[in-house]
């Protein structure tokens, strides 16, 4: 079969950069692999400090006990954890005493 042939009928695919092959490279679930070297500020987090971290919506606020329950860890944890991630910058404590995400940047980063 000819390299037309294969790309015609989605057997092979064009590439036009490194990025787009570890795409289609990536787990089925969707998350890129990052390229060698390029880190995220989350990549220093322990296992429990991620997992609270990702319990955390991307919009409102969650509460110290529904976090502690979607991310499996007791609520004195949990809230011990929260504090070190505000520390950080990961979160900030919302005006209604929930937690929402901090506004940190890949180079604000205090891991």
């Amino acid at each position: 079969m000819t390299p037309h042939r294969l790309i015609r009928e989605a057997e092979a695919v064009l590439v036009s950069s490194v990025a787009e092959v570890l795409e289609l490279l990536s787990p089925l679930d969707g998350r890129l692999l990052r390229p060698p070297g390029e880190r995220r500020p989350t990549d220093e987090l322990s296992a429990d400090e991620l997992r609270v971290f990702e319990v955390i919506p991307a919009r409102g606020s969650l509460g110290a006990g529904e976090a502690s329950l979607r991310a499996g860890v007791a609520v004195p944890t949990c809230l011990a954890l929260l504090n070190r991630l505000a520390e950080r910058g990961f979160v900030i404590q919302a005006e209604d005493g929930g937690w929402r995400l901090g506004q940190l940047r890949p180079d604000q980063a205090t891991v």
